[in-house]
């Protein structure tokens, strides 16, 4: 087999809490494991795993892999602070405190212990610590699920788009007499439709 997946696989296991690592011999609570849907790939047990992951997580791993293979925890707080930005929720003294600093030191960490990052023992930056992904495999798939969900807000967005515009349309077409238009279906072109009646 994929020592790859095996891995992937127990590590899902403990992440779930059906395997108990904190002693020796470990702990497997057989019942939950029973209930359990094993992923078949190994890219389904990676993205398993992430799904079990906080938002926090998520987000911080997301920035991560826009960074690129290795990153850096200033980066990462920089990231953070324009998502805050970007949401409106931050304030010009935001920038100053290091209560973000704080926060996404204790989501690296976390992430750490989860055996999902690790720190290099060198770094690029002087003066700063430098992190990796420890599988290239699970920033392709961090990749590749930011690609669909872009995707897929550009279709709700363009669904939107091309109901109002439907919508209107239909409407005007309804008001002219010379048209008996019961049903229309417009496509964006990127997979948004809305089929109006």
């Amino acid at each position: 087999g994929n020592p790859l997946a095996v891995e992937e696989v127990l590590r899902l296991l403990i992440g779930e809490n059906i395997i108990d690592t904190r002693q020796e011999p470990w702990l497997i609570d057989a019942s939950r494991i029973k209930k359990l849907k094993l992923p078949q790939t190994v890219e389904a047990a990676v993205r398993a795993r992430l799904e079990a992951l906080s938002e926090d997580e998520r987000q911080l791993l997301r920035m991560a892999c826009c960074v690129g293979e290795n990153f850096w925890p200033s980066i990462i707080v920089s990231l953070w602070r324009l998502q805050h930005d970007h949401e409106g929720d931050a304030d010009p003294e935001h920038w100053r405190d290091d209560q973000d600093l704080e926060r996404v030191n204790l989501i690296l960490e976390s992430l750490e212990r989860k055996d999902i990052i690790r720190r290099r023992q060198e770094s690029l930056l002087p003066d700063q610590q430098e992190l990796h992904f420890k599988h290239r495999l699970e920033r392709k798939t961090i990749v590749h699920a930011l690609i669909r969900a872009d995707r897929q807000r550009r279709i709700k967005r363009n669904q939107g788009i091309v109901s109002v515009l439907g919508q209107r349309l239909l409407q005007e077409l309804r008001d002219d007499p010379e048209y008996k238009l019961e049903e229309l279906t417009l496509d964006s072109g990127d997979g948004a439709s809305v089929r109006l009646m």
